[in-house]
């Protein structure tokens, strides 16, 4: 009784540790989520789509992430 009930604790937190770690991973504060929040204003927008690794370079000290 007791492994079930571990268990189904352990299957209630899941979601919440999963969308933890994605949002660590790539989140809007993060390289990697404003690479794509950018993608996403440029497809949007009908731009066309480039790599944007220069964004790093460009704003130095000042990029957050």
């Amino acid at each position: 009784m007791a492994f079930a009930l571990g268990v189904l604790g352990i299957a209630a937190i899941a979601p919440v540790v999963v969308d933890t770690v994605c949002d660590k991973v790539a989140g809007p504060n993060t390289r990697r989520g404003t690479q794509r929040t950018l993608r996403s204003i440029r497809e949007g927008a009908g731009a066309p789509a480039r790599d944007i690794n220069f964004v790093e370079e460009e704003l130095g000290e000042m990029y957050v992430g």
